[in-house]
């Protein structure tokens, strides 16, 4: 007997669709994220990219507020540096001045005393390059930021300097040295002087009042 050969398996249809899902699997793993996913992942890259803008101009306005304030303190230091030089100068600039005012008369037009008062005009000028200026204290209401009183008269009244004792000099907007005054109430306004003579009352009619003064001025005869 021969052996009858067997014909092969139908393929089956759960078998064929296997390959299918398989690919299905397959492409849907290497397609990558979704819409969603890379709309959520570009918002955090944008908030990111907002934060450190932020930051970076923060950054750059406190540094441009740094260089600015360095550049102020450096201007500041430099001016006022030569500001006790200047303090030093200015008891020299006293002793000119209580020596010119106890000066007598008769001295004032020799030539080298005209000289030293040059000397002390140039020294002055030099202490104004620098930006010293005198304080105008006399008169003036009391301002302890420019003045310091080291006498007191007692009055009813706002406070005004009565007396300067010595100048008060200013260095730009600072007060190199307050001035020292006598400080009290203001003083009383003088009465204006009174008129000469009153003039003379006239009864108001020109010829009366020049008859009137022809006779007083006519001699008496006999």
């Amino acid at each position: 007997m021969t052996a009858e050969s067997t014909p092969p398996a139908e393929a089956r249809p759960d078998q064929e669709a296997q390959p299918a899902e398989t690919t299905e699997s397959a492409t849907t793993e290497t397609a990558g994220p979704s819409v969603e996913e890379l709309q959520e992942q570009l918002a955090a890259a944008r908030t990111q990219v907002d934060e450190m803008r932020d930051r970076w101009q923060r950054s750059a306005a406190d540094f441009s507020n740094y260089r600015r304030r360095q550049q102020f303190e450096q201007e500041e230091a430099s001016k006022y540096a030569v500001a006790p030089l200047l303090t030093d100068l200015l008891l020299t600039v006293d002793n000119f001045e209580r020596a010119f005012a106890a000066l007598p008369g008769e001295l004032i037009q020799l030539t080298w005393i005209q000289g030293i008062e040059q000397i002390a005009q140039l020294v002055m000028q030099t202490l104004q390059r620098h930006g010293v200026r005198p304080i105008d204290a006399q008169n003036q209401p009391f301002d302890p930021r420019y003045h310091e009183a080291v006498m007191h008269e007692e009055g009813e009244g706002a406070h005004t300097v009565l007396q300067v004792f010595q100048r008060g000099y200013t260095l730009h907007e600072r007060v190199l040295r307050p001035a020292l005054v006598k400080v009290g109430p203001p003083p009383e306004e003088q009465e204006q002087p009174a008129a000469d003579q009153e003039a003379p009352a006239t009864s108001g009619d020109p010829e009366t009042d020049t008859a009137g003064d022809a006779g007083e001025a006519a001699p008496t005869t006999d």
